[in-house]
């Protein structure tokens, strides 16, 4: 949803339920009409400097929170590494969260010399607060090598023995 003095009524008349958006996010100048739909937006939802939601540039802040927002990392050991993120809400069908995993993964790709493989090497999904984890078959999100290249690269290796 976007908009302003029309979309502010349709919050100020609770026409509009905390369940229909994830964030409300406004500019600097727009924030003291938004005072009057304080009582009405969820603390964490409403706009603040805090939570990034809150902003001079309404685009980039857009971008940032409809194409992802918040991920954590950490070492596992030196060859492994563990990143946590959101992929969606429950609401959302499976084809909108596998899309949204997809990007993230393709993302991940673009951060690493090709040659290498990919960065990820599994993937499980869970949903707090349930401590539950599942699997995820990311085979048809990694790319592979082409199988070309590699049969380029044998026959350049047998030429040469």
């Amino acid at each position: 949803m976007a908009g302003n003095m029309e979309l502010l009524k349709q919050f100020q008349n609770s026409e509009i339920s905390n369940e229909a958006y994830d964030y409300v996010v406004c500019t600097l100048d727009y924030y003291p009409e938004l005072t009057s739909i304080k009582k009405v937006v969820k603390r964490n939802k409403f706009p603040s400097q805090k939570n990034g939601a809150l902003g001079s540039d309404i685009a980039a802040l857009m971008e940032l929170f409809v194409h992802g927002k918040h991920y954590e990392s950490s070492k596992i050991n030196d060859r492994e590494a563990l990143l946590s993120f959101t992929v969606g809400r429950l609401s959302m069908g499976v084809d909108s969260l596998a899309e949204n995993l997809s990007a993230v993964i393709k993302h991940l790709a673009t951060l690493r010399d090709a040659d290498l493989g990919s960065f990820t090497k599994r993937c499980s999904i869970a949903c707090p607060p349930s401590t539950e984890e599942f699997q995820v078959d990311i085979s048809h999100f990694v790319t592979k090598p082409r199988q070309d290249d590699e049969d380029d690269e044998k026959h350049s290796l047998a030429s040469h023995a």
